[in-house]
Order: C-alpha cells, then sequence, then structure tokens
C-alpha cells in the first residue's frame, strides 16, 4: 500500500480536507534516498492525529518540519531549490494595466503573507480590538466596499 494511501482515506471519509491533505503531500514531499516510505508513513500517522484540529497552513508548516526531521542533509538543498525557484514577472496588458506573478522562498513568502494579513485581517474574522479607536478602524475595514483583493493591491501601491 502506498504511504499517502491515509490521506485519501481522510479525504474520503471526510475528516480531512482537500487542503490539507495537498499540504500534508507538499510537506513531506517525496520517497528519495534518505527518506523512505517507511519513514514517511511513520510521519504521516502522527500527522494525520493533529491534522483534523489544524488549518490547511500549520498542516503544510508541520509537515514541513517533520520533513526536515527526516532529512536533514537535505535542509540545504531544499533551501537552495526553494531560492533558485523564486520570480516576480510583471506583464502590461493592453489596457495599460499591470499583472505580476510570482513565487518567494517561504521566508520571504512568509513576510509577504504577513504584510497582506495584517492589512486584511478584520475583514476575514481576524483581530478583535477592545480599543475604542482601534475598533472603529477595524469596523472601517470590514465595511469597505473593496474586495479584499482589491485592498491587497492599494496596499501594494502605498508601499511602493
Amino acid at each position: 500500500m502506498p504511504w499517502q494511501a491515509p490521506i485519501a482515506r481522510g479525504v474520503t471519509a471526510g475528516t480531512l480536507s482537500v487542503d490539507a491533505a495537498e499540504a500534508i503531500r507538499a510537506g513531506l514531499g517525496q520517497i528519495d534516498a534518505a527518506v523512505t516510505a517507511e519513514k514517511l508513513r511513520v510521519a504521516l500517522a502522527a500527522l494525520l492525529t493533529e491534522a483534523p484540529s489544524l488549518n490547511a497552513d500549520e498542516v503544510f508548516k508541520r509537515a514541513r518540519r517533520m520533513r526536515d526531521r527526516l532529512d536533514q542533509a537535505g535542509i540545504t538543498a531544499r533551501e537552495k531549490q526553494a531560492h533558485d525557484d523564486r520570480y516576480l514577472k510583471t506583464y502590461r496588458l493592453s489596457n495599460g494595466n499591470v499583472r505580476l506573478n510570482g513565487l518567494f522562498a517561504p521566508e520571504d513568502g512568509e513576510f509577504v503573507l504577513s504584510t497582506f494579513d495584517s492589512i486584511t485581517s478584520p475583514r476575514r474574522g481576524g483581530v478583535r480590538f477592545v480599543d475604542p479607536e482601534r475598533a472603529v478602524w477595524a469596523q472601517k475595514k470590514q465595511d469597505d466596499p473593496r474586495s479584499t483583493e482589491q485592498v491587497n493591491a492599494d496596499a501594494a501601491r502605498r508601499c511602493a
């Protein structure tokens, strides 16, 4: 039986979301010279006990940490690969708009995500403020007629 079989069973049973399943698969990685199917099977079993109480991002982080513990020698190679794979492409569209498409290494990506998360958290059920002034600010963010993606774009414009 493939080491990933319990992932499919979890999704089928409804105990694991599709996003969490993909996070586990991506985080644990593939069999290689240092990490056997048996090692991945054991790591997966441990992860599946925690996964139902975590969101997909948390599952990915736990899976990646497990992979790093299984293959400490491969950490440097994975970091180098993530660094080498990074890019940011910009395109000018025929109507003058500019489109961005990028891929960041994990630490750089976390910075980008945390920046936009802090800007849009009140819209997504994030922080609730007790301080009246901060509560008013958060309510304005929730009531903003722009989409969350538009808020992100406007914030990026102000940062540039």
